[in-house]
């Protein structure tokens, strides 16, 4: 009955078939056994509801309990989630204080980046490590987020990685810091696919031998060469975060920010 009709209807079927033998049983003694199976059956088809029941209250709690759960499960991550973020921005608003001069300064510049944030594949985290390395390069506060979109598209056109992306920035930093263009700060650009002497070598009219012989020689400027190499990735690869972030991998960024807001 239970294969049939489900659970319940074999719960009722079962104890109303036990109260029957039962009570035929009890009715036998005394001589009545049809009344006894009777009444033995009238119990047994109650308990069975009453088992019913007792299943379905326990279901319920149950469910109640393991959505409790979940629910203030959720809010314990979220809670601690929100405030581990909100204390980074308490932090990035003291650093950016210091680096930029001023609070006003810092709040504004951390606004733009915030929205920045919304708008490209990269994650608010990661734009500030790379302002951080920008400004202490000596980047003008109106020129990291310009210097941001040039590199980040570069980076967005040909896949790199956050981490690659910041590679990227220190060295170009680098040689704009210090004016010193060498192999040591375009070697790794060459090695993520920039091709880097050659647009140093069409820049100069040199071959890329006379290139690398006169980097050996340190004849070549850095903030030149960084300047040089932001114009290449602005006129070769203009507009590629906007189109990854219209992928799967941009736009869970994106909604990553969201919720993190």
């Amino acid at each position: 009955v239970g294969s049939m009709f489900g659970s319940q209807a074999g719960s009722y079927f079962s104890s109303a078939l036990s109260g029957v033998t039962s009570g035929a049983a009890m009715g036998s003694i005394i001589g009545m056994p049809v009344l006894g199976a009777a009444i033995g059956g009238a119990v047994g088809l109650v308990n069975g509801a009453i088992q019913n029941f007792q299943n379905k209250d326990e279901a319920f709690k149950s469910y109640v309990q393991e959505a409790y759960n979940t629910v203030t499960g959720e809010q314990a991550s979220i809670l601690s989630s929100g405030s581990s973020i909100a204390a980074q921005r308490e932090t990035d608003l003291i650093s950016f204080t210091t680096l930029l001069g001023g609070r006003d300064t810092a709040t504004a510049f951390l606004d733009d980046i915030r929205e920045f944030a919304e708008k490209t594949p990269f994650e608010y985290d990661t734009l500030t490590s790379l302002s951080k390395t920008l400004t202490t390069f000596g980047y003008a506060v109106e020129d990291i987020i310009p210097t941001l979109t040039k590199v980040g598209d570069a980076g967005a056109a040909l896949g790199l990685s956050a981490a690659d992306i910041s590679s990227v920035a220190t060295y170009i930093g680098r040689m704009k810091s210090s004016d010193k263009a060498s192999l040591e700060y375009l070697n790794p650009l060459n090695e993520r696919g920039f091709a880097v002497f050659q647009w140093i070598a069409d820049a100069t009219n040199m071959s890329i031998e006379e290139v690398y012989d006169q980097l050996s020689k340190g004849n070549i400027s850095g903030i030149s060469t960084a300047n040089l190499i932001l114009r290449k990735f602005e006129e070769l690869y203009g507009g590629s975060m906007q189109i990854q972030s219209q992928t799967y991998s941009g736009l869970t960024s994106s909604l990553e920010d969201a919720q993190a807001e």
